[in-house]
Order: C-alpha cells, then structure tokens, then sequence
C-alpha cells in the first residue's frame, strides 16, 4: 500500500471516529431543536413557532401553565389530526382543579373568555358540531389542557384533559 493511500485512509478513519462520538452525543443528548415541518411547508400548522428547542431531561417535571409541553397525542376517534402516539407541542392553558368550559365557539378558562380563539376546528370534523364539545369541569388530577396557538388546532377543546404521563419533554419557540 502506499503512503499516500495509508495516509488516506488514516485520515478517514479518524473523521469517521470524530464524526460517530460527535453524532452519537447528539443523539444521546437530551436536546433537539424541532422544525414545524407543516408552516415550512405552507400547510395550515396547530404551532406558534417556526423552530423549538426541545428538551427530554428524565425525568419529566410536572407542568406549569405557559409551558410548551411534547406530548405523545391521545386517542381522538375524531379522524382528523394527528394519530395516537404522534408527538405534538402545545401550551399548557390549565392545571388540575382549574375550571374549563366550552360553551358552543367559545373557551373559558378559570372563568376568563379565551376571546382571541374559537372552537374553528367543529366545522372540519365529519358528523360533529360546534355543540357536540361543550364541557364544562375542573381539570382532574394528574392531567392538563392542551392548547394550541391557531385556529384549527386539534388540543383538549375537541378531545378533553392530557395524562401528564404523556408529556415527553418540554419546548422553547426560538423563531
């Protein structure tokens, strides 16, 4: 072999050894950044961000409104949005014990109207209407209300309460 061709491969056996701890410690980290890949797109998007900082620190801490909580969805039955299972981001709007009501288009929460947003979302759901989700209750221990940002957003006004358990990490919009 010559020295040229050892040198080489040398050369790309230690890039490929630096290229493989870089990218298995990014890997194993618990950081990601997280693209919503819909608004890139130029689809309609349930996210208020471009781009997150994700952050899947074990073990999970309990929320705290305003959070931006990854979640693995629920089982809907509505046959839009997202599968069960399938991570999503949303703002934690209420805790447990804390009062939601739907009353038709409109959301209250802790007794406050959400005014800015409305239940959009009804009119898409085959065989429902906006009445079919009025609610009115407390939040039960050990889960939240899910939020999100735009109007056609499939969050807990259409499908209740998420377990904490669901949470698998936590978001920060970037841009």
């Amino acid at each position: 072999m010559s020295r040229t061709a050892g040198s080489y491969i040398r050369w790309t056996l230690a890039l490929s050894a630096i290229t493989g701890a870089i990218g298995g410690s990014i890997l194993a980290s618990p950081f990601r950044l997280g693209f919503d890949v819909q608004r890139l797109l130029g689809f309609p998007s349930c996210l208020p961000s471009y781009v997150y900082f994700l952050d899947y620190r074990k073990p999970i801490r309990a929320p705290k409104r305003g959070d931006y909580a990854v979640f693995s969805y629920p089982a809907t039955n509505l046959g839009v949005g997202a599968r069960e299972g399938q991570r999503a981001v949303k703002i934690v709007a209420a805790l447990p014990g804390e009062l939601v009501e739907i009353a038709g288009t409109e959301l209250y929460m802790r007794g406050v109207p959400w005014a800015y947003d409305r239940l959009w979302l009804a009119k898409s759901i085959s065989g429902k209407t906006v009445g079919d989700f009025d609610a009115k209750y407390k939040v039960p221990e050990g889960t939240w209300f899910a939020y999100g940002t735009e109007k056609e957003s499939l969050d807990s006004r259409y499908f209740g309460p998420v377990e904490q358990s669901r949470i698998v990490g936590y978001a920060k919009p970037l841009f």
